[in-house]
């Protein structure tokens, strides 16, 4: 029926269904994604968040796009090696002095994104590294993101912050950023092209997918420099 209403016999068309977890790859996390003594970002209550129903505040339809000036802090370089050490905890002053040296000091709704090497190395070799020991920044650079006033922080690791997470705290620095400071996360982030090509400055363009109530969303960045 279709074929004779709409095509010749000999013409057909292939489709999809995808089915995929929302931050399991390149993402975005909403600022519903993590709550703290029963809250969300803006006092809005933790319980607002139902499974059938998802997000009623500050879901990931709320964040539609981000288009930015990102600053890219390759700290790998920054410090002649190839990955950042498994665990480690990436201070304010490391930041700080890896953005002096490269002339791009964070400006007030930029996005921050910062590289260790943990995505290279897992994807060279997945079963060489532990998800539970990563590189990432501790909780005095999670409070600088709100000093430098960034519209949104993303790395190329799991979670933003070392795991295991800094003061034994668990999503210390989802809450600081998500909840207390309403700073939306941008994860496991493939900045190896950046970084071979030296830059660090570009105009980022992030559009998560527009799911009503979501948590998160995957997203395909786009730098342009």
């Amino acid at each position: 029926m279709f074929r004779e209403a709409f095509g010749a016999a000999d013409v057909g068309a292939n489709e999809d269904v995808l089915v995929l977890a929302s931050h399991n790859e390149t993402h975005m996390d909403a600022l519903c994604h993590v709550h703290h003594s029963n809250t969300l970002y803006n006092g809005f209550p933790s319980d607002s968040v139902q499974t059938r129903a998802g997000a009623t505040h500050c879901g990931i339809d709320k964040t539609p796009w981000i288009v930015a000036r990102a600053v890219m802090l390759d700290l790998c370089r920054a410090r002649g090696v190839d990955t950042i050490p498994a665990g480690q905890v990436i201070t304010a002053d490391e930041l700080r002095a890896c953005a002096e040296a490269q002339d791009t000091v964070p400006r007030p709704a930029d996005v921050v994104l910062f590289r260790t090497g943990w995505l290279e190395a897992f994807m060279a070799d997945p079963t060489g590294l532990e998800m539970a020991s990563q590189p990432g920044i501790g909780m005095d650079a999670a409070r600088l993101m709100s000093e430098w006033d960034v519209a949104a922080v993303g790395a190329d690791n799991s979670a933003i912050e070392a795991i295991p997470f800094d003061g034994n705290e668990f999503l210390c620095v989802h809450v600081e950023l998500l909840v207390h400071r309403g700073i939306p996360l941008l994860e496991y982030l493939v900045l190896a092209d950046m970084a071979r090509d030296g830059v660090h400055e570009a105009l980022l363009v992030v559009a998560p997918l527009p799911t009503t109530g979501g948590t998160g969303s995957p997203i395909n960045p786009i730098a342009i420099a």
